[in-house]
């Protein structure tokens, strides 16, 4: 890891990331993965699937 940099983002963040390609969570999703590492913890993972199973419905 070194002294790349880290970020850590929420669920709403990665969801409407995903959802609005021209929206500032976008903006802020791809800037952080240029610049260093995206850390997501399991709740956080939890979380966006559990959004993606409902927008299935």
């Amino acid at each position: 890891m070194g002294d790349e940099r880290r970020f850590a983002l929420d669920a709403n963040v990665i969801v409407s990331a995903a959802l609005i390609k021209e929206g500032n969570a976008r903006k802020a999703l791809d800037k952080a993965q240029t610049a260093g590492m995206i850390l997501l913890s399991s709740p956080v993972l939890t979380r966006v699937g559990r959004r993606f199973r409902q927008t299935q419905v």
